[in-house]
């Protein structure tokens, strides 16, 4: 039986928390903006939001005591300038977020890509502009208590 000897913590509530603060320190708005860890189910969102982040934890190899993980982060707005630009700050406050608490590095920033093959998502009937960036976290492990 393998029992690994770390303890690796969840790293997508942290991400969570550093976008919403990071975006709101850049100025936008947070009317209209929600930052979370999934997609929203089905094609519709609510009608108020304007501008939508979903952060994914695509995990990866562990070496040693650090978990390097591919985050992929979505990003839906209601114009593809928003869109990109909101890439474009998030990937600046995740580059800067490095503090060992859980996350130890970021790197490897690729993007933001302009998704068009994908079922868009409507909002008020209007169908929202997709990006999408990946980035690795590596993050700390800790021994088992």
């Amino acid at each position: 039986m393998f029992i690994r000897d770390q303890e690796f913590p969840p790293s997508t509530g942290t991400l969570v928390t550093a976008g919403i603060a990071g975006l709101l320190a850049k100025g936008w708005s947070s009317t209209g903006l929600t930052v979370r860890g999934k997609k929203p189910a089905g094609t519709t969102a609510d009608p108020l939001t304007r501008r939508m982040v979903a952060i994914r934890d695509d995990s990866g190899p562990i070496v040693g005591r650090v978990s390097r993980r591919r985050q992929g982060v979505r990003v839906w707005a209601d114009s593809s300038v928003d869109a990109e630009n909101i890439c474009h700050d998030l990937m600046a406050v995740f580059g800067a977020m490095a503090d060992g608490n859980p996350i130890a590095r970021t790197h490897s920033f690729t993007g933001p890509f302009d998704v068009t093959d994908d079922v868009p998502l409507i909002v008020a009937s209007k169908p929202l502009t997709e990006f999408y960036f990946t980035f690795i976290a590596d993050v700390k492990g800790s021994k088992p208590a």
